[in-house]
């Protein structure tokens, strides 16, 4: 079991910011330091801001890393996955609020009914998808 599984996004646009590098970097980190059976990598679908990619989200923790690069990779390991500490400097910045948010659920952009981050029965669509692939889901939810 792992402790939390990185989702890295994949789609067009992280991919034409260069997630593919922080994805390789954060590969090599994690092997360097004989993390790779404790936290999981995953590249994944568009959580539906493609603005600010390259994106990361942590599962369990939801927090939403946005503008990653390959040198922000040590600092992430080291503060939040072994450190417990959110790296505030890479969460999202938007004009309407005074300090970062750092779960992704209170992001507007999560908040739409049409957003491919749409909230469902108290739940984003990425935990309801990360439930699914962990196997806590065994009931069917509906809506989607």
């Amino acid at each position: 079991m792992y402790e939390k599984h990185l989702m890295i996004c994949g789609a067009t646009g992280c991919l034409s910011s260069g997630s593919a590098k922080v994805q390789q970097a954060l590969e090599e980190e994690l092997a360097k330091r004989g993390l790779e059976n404790r936290f999981r990598l995953v590249m994944a679908g568009c959580p539906g801001f493609c603005e600010v990619g390259p994106i990361m989200v942590v599962y369990p923790d939801e927090v939403f890393y946005c503008h990653l690069t390959p040198r922000d990779i040590t600092e992430v390991i080291e503060k939040h996955l072994l450190g417990g500490e959110v790296v505030e400097r890479l969460l999202y910045q938007g004009p309407m609020w005074r300090r970062r948010p750092v779960f992704m659920i209170r992001y507007p952009f999560t908040r739409s009914k049409n957003s491919m981050s749409c909230i469902i029965q108290g739940s984003s669509i990425p935990t309801i998808l990360m439930n699914i692939l962990c196997g806590a889901v065994t009931a069917p939810f509906h809506g989607l």
